[in-house]
Formats: structure tokens, C-alpha cells, sequence
């Protein structure tokens, strides 16, 4: 019985605790830049990430259209892929809260053919 709740109590403070980890060694480079050589000149798009904890924010800045986020580790082991529709400005956040240490590649590629790559780590 004893060991009964002290099995209780200890899988209660587990996921009370969440598991947390802290992105380090964040980068993003543009891959290839969508330039058109007709018509007229265009604001070009930015997009710049950061990091907080366990938190990825990507800002998308001055486009309109979808954009598609990979992320992948290097092991193979977590992939996500989601797709967001940016109207001008929004910043997507992602929480990887949980997720296993390690170094992750990240590509971030909008609708005009601009395809923005990048790594983050896990510790």
C-alpha cells in the first residue's frame, strides 16, 4: 500500500514538472532569394527567428501567402511540418517542450520561392 502511494506521489510531481529545455546556437540563412526581373521593385520579405526557453518564434515581416516550416532533428527521430498563412506580419511560435536534446535543421520556405535554412540545438 505504501509503495502504492509513493508511486502515486512521484508520477503526480513528474508531470507537475514539465520537462523544459533551452534552444541555443540559433542561426537562419536565406538558401535563394525569389527576384523578379519584370515589373516593378517589391518590399522583399524578412524572417528572423529568436529564442526563449523552450519557445521558437519565426517572424515573418512584409509578405503575403503561405509559408511552410520543417523541422526536423538530425537523428531522424522528431519531424514537424506545418503550414501558415502569413497576411503581412505575424510571428509563429513553436514550443518544444519535451522534445529530446539535440541538434534539429529548420527550413522555413515561402510561397515566392524564398527558402530560409537553419539549426537550432536542444539542451
Amino acid at each position: 500500500m505504501k509503495k502504492g502511494i509513493i508511486l502515486a506521489f512521484s508520477m503526480f510531481l513528474t508531470a507537475w514538472h514539465p520537462v523544459s529545455a533551452s534552444i541555443i546556437d540559433l542561426g537562419i540563412d536565406v538558401e535563394n532569394e525569389h527576384q523578379s526581373k519584370n515589373g516593378a521593385r517589391s518590399v522583399t520579405p524578412s524572417v528572423q527567428v529568436e529564442a526563449f526557453n523552450d519557445v521558437l518564434s519565426i517572424d515573418v515581416n512584409r509578405y503575403l501567402g503561405n509559408v511552410q516550416v520543417f523541422v526536423m532533428a538530425t537523428d531522424g527521430s522528431s519531424v514537424i511540418t506545418n503550414t501558415y498563412y502569413i497576411n503581412g506580419h505575424d510571428t509563429i511560435s513553436m514550443d518544444f517542450t519535451g522534445y529530446a536534446e539535440g541538434l534539429y535543421q529548420m527550413t522555413v520556405t515561402l510561397g515566392n520561392g524564398d527558402v530560409y535554412i537553419g539549426s537550432f540545438r536542444i539542451e
